[in-house]
C-alpha cells in the first residue's frame, strides 16, 4: 500500500505537469540572474538615459560570478521558495475536502503512510529543480564570468536542497493547523518570513535555514562551505520537529 501512495503522488506531479513547471521554474531562475548581473551596466544606462548618474561621479563596481549566482538566489529565495510552498500546499491539503479526507484515511492505516508521501516527493521534487536551477546558474556564469567549480557550487546547492525540505516540513505542519488551502500558504509564508526575518540578526545568521541559499555562492566568494554547517544543524532539528508535529496534529485530526 505504501508503494502504491508513492507512485500515485509520483503520478500525481508527472500529469499535473507539477514538476516540469517547477523545473522549468528553476531553470529560468538559474539563467536570467547571471543575465541580469552581466547586463547591469547596460540596464543602469537605459534606466538613466540622461546621464545623471554618471554626472554624480558614482562609481559601480564590476560585476562577478558571486554577483551573477547571488543574483540567481535572490530569484529563488523569493519566488522559488513560494512555488515550492504552492506544489507542496497542493499535496497536503488532502483535508480541504471531506469526501477526500474521508477517502484516504478510510484505505491508509495510519497517518504516517499517508503523509510520508506527500510531504517526501514535493521535497524531492524542490530539491531536484534547486540543483537544476543551480547547475544552469553555473552554466551561465561560468559562460559570462571566471566561474567557481562545478563540483563545488553543485555541493552548495545540495545545502540549499537541505532549506527546501525545511520549506515543505513547514508546509506539513501548517497543513495540521487548518484544512483551508489558501490558509496553508498564509501561515507557512509567514513562518519562513519569520525565519528570515531572525536570520537577519547579526547574531544568528550563521544558524538561520536560510543560509543554506547562500550555499551556490560561496565558493565564488572563496569562502568554505563548512561555514554553512550551523544553518544546517538548526535546519535538520527544525525540519523533524516540524514533521513530527505534522503527523502528530494530523492524526488526531476529526475527519
Amino acid at each position: 500500500m505504501n508503494g502504491a501512495l508513492y507512485r500515485l503522488e509520483a503520478t500525481r506531479l508527472l500529469r499535473t505537469h507539477t514538476l516540469l513547471l517547477l523545473l522549468l521554474a528553476f531553470t529560468a531562475f538559474g539563467a536570467v540572474g547571471p543575465l541580469l548581473a552581466y547586463s547591469m551596466e547596460d540596464l543602469l544606462r537605459l534606466a538613466d538615459p540622461e546621464g545623471e548618474l554618471a554626472a554624480m561621479d558614482l562609481e559601480i563596481p564590476a560585476m562577478t560570478a558571486g554577483d551573477a549566482l547571488g543574483s540567481h538566489i535572490e530569484l529563488v529565495a523569493p519566488l522559488g521558495v513560494l512555488l515550492v510552498v504552492l506544489v507542496a500546499a497542493m499535496a497536503l491539503t488532502m483535508d480541504s475536502s471531506p469526501g477526500r479526507s474521508l477517502f484516504y484515511r478510510s484505505r491508509v492505516p495510519g497517518t504516517a503512510r499517508l503523509i510520508t508521501p506527500r510531504v517526501a516527493l514535493p521535497a524531492l521534487a524542490a530539491v531536484l529543480a534547486h540543483l537544476v536551477g543551480a547547475l544552469v546558474a553555473w552554466a551561465f556564469t561560468a559562460l559570462l564570468f571566471d566561474g567557481p567549480p562545478l563540483s563545488a557550487v553543485m555541493l552548495g546547492a545540495l545545502m540549499g536542497g537541505v532549506y527546501m525540505v525545511f520549506v515543505v516540513a513547514v508546509v506539513a505542519l501548517a497543513s495540521s493547523l487548518t484544512r483551508n488551502a489558501l490558509a496553508v500558504v498564509g501561515i507557512a509564508v509567514l513562518v519562513l518570513v519569520v525565519c528570515a526575518g531572525v536570520g537577519s540578526l547579526p547574531f544568528l545568521a550563521e544558524w538561520a535555514p536560510g543560509a543554506l541559499l547562500q550555499g551556490v555562492v560561496l565558493p565564488a566568494a572563496g569562502a568554505p562551505l563548512t561555514d554553512l554547517f550551523p544553518a544546517v544543524a538548526t535546519t535538520v532539528v527544525l525540519t523533524a520537529g516540524a514533521l513530527f508535529l505534522a503527523l502528530n496534529r494530523t492524526g488526531a485530526r476529526e475527519v
